[in-house]
């Protein structure tokens, strides 16, 4: 299994660095997590092909979160659907969406603005409501736990997908610091955990860095990848650099295009 930060941003994007988005890649089966605007780039230049993607699962509905799904759908249907000739076969498998109720409606209510599930040759799009509560959901061949985090007034969702051949991966998506998830991650785990916040002390509904230093034993996982980042600063990169050898960890702010092997 491994995963590809495709995005590592907060809501305001930098020059180099997109809003936070992952993939997650297991044999022939991708799982996107959030949709960035860089999506499609980020793809190609990690030599995959987007056109394989059937699971897309959506934390919450930010926009910085689902901002390009619109165009994610439409170039999948152009490369797939509509410039294949007659004779050509064309995508028939569905493009799989989860989260949250009220991210299946946006997404939908996207999607219906543009017309695209009236394309023509369209392939199926399927929903998967997975609520509100702590579930444990199979989406293709990944083993996932899904749980709420706190992201203030906003309905917000963690993840941990187990991998049986390596390290499972906890992704805290935007939230405090929680139990929801430092009782997920164990040791051995890969946690990547947002940062919404280098220099303040608090951020209401986010993490902020002093945050991850005072409380990088709670977070349990000795490989600590920190996302949702502001502007990165010279200061910012020293103190993160000082936590890990501090810590005893590898922790690390990761750029955009960067790929861990969870093995």
């Amino acid at each position: 299994m491994k995963l590809f930060f495709l995005g590592t941003s907060a809501a305001l994007v930098s020059k180099n660095r997109h809003n936070t988005s992952l993939l997650v890649k297991k044999e022939a089966d991708l799982l996107l997590i959030d949709c960035n605007g860089a999506c499609l780039q980020m793809f190609m230049k990690q030599g995959i092909d987007y056109e394989n993607l059937s699971h897309i699962f959506f934390t919450h509905e930010h926009i910085d979160h689902m901002c390009a799904i619109t165009n994610l759908v439409h170039q999948i249907w152009m490369k797939t659907c509509y410039a294949k000739s007659a004779k050509q076969e064309k995508r028939t498998k569905p493009l799989n969406i989860y989260g949250n109720s009220a991210v299946i409606k946006l997404v939908e209510k996207l999607l219906n603005l543009v017309d695209l599930p009236q394309h023509s040759d369209i392939f199926p799009i399927h929903f998967h409501d997975l609520g509100l509560e702590p579930t444990k959901a199979k989406i293709g061949n990944f083993d996932v736990e899904i749980f709420p985090v706190e992201h203030g007034h906003c309905n917000c969702s963690g993840v941990k997908i187990h991998n049986p051949e390596g390290k499972a991966l906890v992704y805290s998506a935007d939230t405090e610091i929680c139990d929801a998830v430092t009782s997920r991650t164990d040791k051995q785990d890969v946690l990547v955990h947002e940062c919404s916040e280098l220099e303040g002390a608090h951020l209401a509904g986010h993490t902020t860095l002093s945050e991850i230093e005072a409380n990088i034993d709670a977070l349990n996982a000795d490989e600590v990848y920190i996302v949702h980042v502001p502007e990165i600063t010279e200061g910012a990169i020293q103190r993160v650099k000082t936590l890990a050898q501090k810590s005893g960890k590898k922790i690390t702010i990761p750029d955009d295009g960067d790929s861990v092997l969870l093995k």
